[in-house]
């Protein structure tokens, strides 16, 4: 639908506005999929936490994640930058709207 060349911006902007509240609902409810998902999946544990630890050299920046906050910090960059980009297309389509 928002790829139709006769679509209207304003249509397009509601859109936008649409997928943005899913985005950030989506994102809110991270602990529901995590645990449906795991349910499907039939797993316990995440397989990084199962592995040998190895030991490395980390400067006091560096954060490391496992298990369930290294998948949940992925997701969390995912989203952000989806909600990052929706906004910027958004703008435009409102600026050019506005005209």
């Amino acid at each position: 639908m928002l790829q139709s060349v006769e679509i209207d911006l304003g249509t397009v902007i509601d859109l936008y506005d649409s997928l943005g509240e899913f985005l950030e609902s989506a994102r809110s409810n991270f602990e529901l999929y995590e645990e449906e998902g795991n349910k499907l999946a039939n797993i316990q544990t995440y397989a990084d936490e199962e592995k040998r630890k190895r030991t490395r050299r980390h400067s006091a920046e560096d954060t490391v994640f496992s298990g369930s906050s290294k998948m949940r910090a992925d997701v969390y960059e995912i989203f952000d930058r989806l909600t990052s980009e929706l906004v910027r297309r958004k703008e435009a389509c409102t600026s050019m709207h506005s005209k």
